[in-house]
């Protein structure tokens, strides 16, 4: 590449291609070659050096080096003494550059006068590092574009190098020292780690068996001994919801159907393919922790018993006490609730399947034990128990676990 620079056309001819950058040991050849053309009498081939320089100084990647530089301008000084052209503020360009510059002919360091230093100019911005003839500056040049100084201007901004030569009727380019503009980040605000009361609940199905007694202490026609063994599918919904603080409500759906099943009243089975509901509802207040949630109310649960010989439903309500704890992706709830005629207790888990998400799988198990006691009037005065237990696997939709 040296080869060609030196024997280039001059600057005027074309316009630089800056495909190949110009790297330092370019311009140190170039300033060697020049001075070469000095020595060798050759004011031609200095021309045609430094004309190429100047076409090639937006290709520079990096702060053009000091001592070639000062030696370029120092050529071109004496060059230009010749030719009886401006040649102080080029020299006086290589001397700020460079104050101990050795070769300076003493016919120009005697006609030399050293011009008196510029006024600051603008600041550089702080995002962007200023060059100026290769010396790190925080001020730009005040420089007036009709003056006859050159100098090399290199400003680094936004991970690239830009360069340019100012000489007479060149002004350094404003555009380089506006503000960067104001960036906008949006970042996310860091988990502080305080936890703040979120509700959380699940809506889901759940698919096992159902097995209910009737046992009465001395059987008759009204009051007689039965059972019901059956497959049992539940739609179930079930939560808790903060509303102020950890102080809010809970709730505990399920509506559970029973088919086909087998009941036997007096020891003789029959087969009953339609399904037979039992649902049960709880709510009330409730406290609402990050592991663990508490609530106490009441509600309902309808259990079937079999009296004169006809099963019939009938309605229980009991208070209701559940606990709910969770870790990680598990959750475990323990209930139960009585009243002077029924009693209930439960027991349900549940694996989320996979990352905890707003609204995530959970798959686990629910089993439920519900008892009522009966009393025949006189005059049989029998009393009877009705013992439900009920068994299931769970597929849900879990929300608020990921809070």
């Amino acid at each position: 590449m040296i080869a060609a620079l030196a024997l280039a056309l001059p600057a005027a001819a074309q316009q630089a291609d800056c495909s190949v950058p110009l790297g330092d040991a370019d311009v140190r050849a170039l300033a060697k070659v020049s001075s070469q053309a000095i020595f060798d009498d050759d004011p031609v081939t200095h021309k045609r050096v430094y004309g190429e320089l100047v076409r090639l100084a937006p290709c520079l990647d990096h702060p053009v080096s000091r001592d070639a530089w000062a030696q370029l301008l120092l050529d071109e000084a004496i060059v230009r003494y010749v030719a009886k052209e401006p040649w102080q503020p080029v020299l006086a360009t290589a001397l700020a550059v460079r104050p101990d510059l050795s070769g300076v002919p003493q016919y120009l360091l005697d006609a030399f006068v050293a011009p008196p230093p510029p006024p600051p100019g603008p600041a550089v911005p702080e995002d962007a590092a200023l060059f100026v003839d290769g010396v790190l500056v925080r001020r730009a040049p005040q420089r007036d574009p009709a003056a006859p100084d050159v100098h090399l201007v290199q400003l680094w901004r936004d991970g690239r190098m830009r360069s340019r030569y100012l000489q007479p009727g060149v002004p350094f380019p404003d555009d380089w020292l506006e503000a960067a503009p104001v960036r906008v980040v949006e970042v996310e605000k860091a988990d502080d780690g305080v936890w703040e009361p979120a509700g959380r609940g699940a809506v889901g199905l759940g698919f096992g068996v159902l097995v209910s007694s009737q046992l009465v202490e001395d059987p008759g026609t009204w009051l007689a001994d039965a059972s019901l063994t059956g497959g049992a599918g539940a739609l179930t919904l079930a939560g808790f919801q903060p509303v102020a603080g950890p102080g809010g409500a809970f709730w505990d759906a399920q509506l559970r159907a029973v088919a086909p099943s087998v009941r036997k009243i007096g020891g003789n089975p029959t087969f009953e393919p339609a399904p037979l509901a039992l649902p049960a509802v709880w709510l009330g207040p409730a406290a609402v922790l990050e592991q663990v949630a508490v609530g106490l109310g009441g509600g309902v649960a309808q259990l079937q018993k079999v009296v004169g010989g006809v099963p019939t439903t009938m309605t229980l309500p009991q208070a209701h006490l559940v606990v709910s704890g969770r870790q990680g992706r598990g959750t475990f709830a323990v209930s139960g609730g009585a009243s002077p005629s029924a009693g209930h207790a439960g027991m349900a888990g549940g694996w989320i399947l996979s990352e905890v998400v707003p609204v995530s799988w959970r798959f686990g198990f629910d089993a439920n034990f519900d008892a009522a006691w009966l009393h025949e009037a006189p005059p049989g005065e029998r009393t009877a128990s009705v013992l439900q237990l009920g068994v299931l696997v769970r597929v849900e939709a879990a929300w608020g676990e990921d809070r």
